[in-house]
């Protein structure tokens, strides 16, 4: 482990290879152990009923199901020029699940400071919910069909990089103490999500570039169906 190389790099080119270099382990687990619950409750809204429901737009009744169906179409064949189209789909299904209630927005392409190894670089997030204070939510297209690239260094580069902000913004503009965990995050296509406990010591390593003898585990699970997601993913 000490001779493994740790240089510094984007969210983006983080591989296999890095989670190895920073000692990061991917722990499996099932629905009921990653949510602590087996209590999902159906979905009520009308459009996700009729997203659920119907197997094309053309028998969709109402104009939210058609457009989510629509948006879907897109992100299962997209065309040359629609590269954002999974993107779309994502921001849009999280909204109709009402992720943006209050003060929340689902924010599309948001890159995030990423300090590594004493550099500066940035994590590009596909889609994330935030609100003024904080990075609340992350998806990460597995875009692998495209650039061959593993989406899951990725998502756990972001997720290291939301942390690290998120406790900036704690420090600086709320005069609150750093948070020691980030809790849930999610990774896009929707089947796969990820859930991380303590990061406080591993970011400031992370940071410098130095070995830590502790492993950081990131907690997974998969795979989930659309219709699973729809029902697991209630709003926090």
């Amino acid at each position: 482990m000490a001779n493994l190389l740790r240089t510094a790099k984007s969210g983006s080119d983080w591989t296999r290879a890095e989670l190895d270099a920073y000692n990061i382990t991917i722990v499996p687990q099932t629905k009921t152990e990653f949510f602590g619950t087996n209590d999902f409750p159906d979905p009520t809204e009308p459009s996700l009923l009729g997203f659920m429901t119907n197997e094309s737009r053309q028998t969709a009744t109402d104009k939210k199901t058609k457009q989510l169906l629509h948006y879907l179409d897109l992100a299962m064949d997209p065309k040359m020029g629609q590269e954002a189209a999974v993107d779309n789909f994502a921001a849009e299904l999280l909204r109709g699940l009402n992720y943006d209630d209050n003060d929340r927005i689902v924010f599309i392409r948001h890159a995030l400071p990423f300090l590594i190894c004493g550099e500066n670089s940035i994590a590009q997030t596909d889609v994330c919910l935030m609100d003024d204070d904080e990075i609340l939510l992350l998806l990460q297209e597995d875009k692998r069909l495209t650039s061959m690239k593993d989406p899951e260094p990725q998502i756990i580069a972001e997720t290291i990089a939301a942390f690290a902000t998120n406790n900036m913004r704690r420090e600086r503009h709320l005069n609150l103490q750093p948070r020691d965990t980030i809790i849930l995050q999610w990774s896009a296509p929707p089947q796969h999500s990820t859930r991380l406990l303590s990061l406080q010591h591993s970011a400031k390593l992370f940071r410098l570039g130095l070995i830590q003898k502790s492993k950081t585990v990131f907690f997974v699970i998969y795979p989930l169906s659309l219709a699973e997601t729809a029902k697991v993913c209630a709003p926090f």
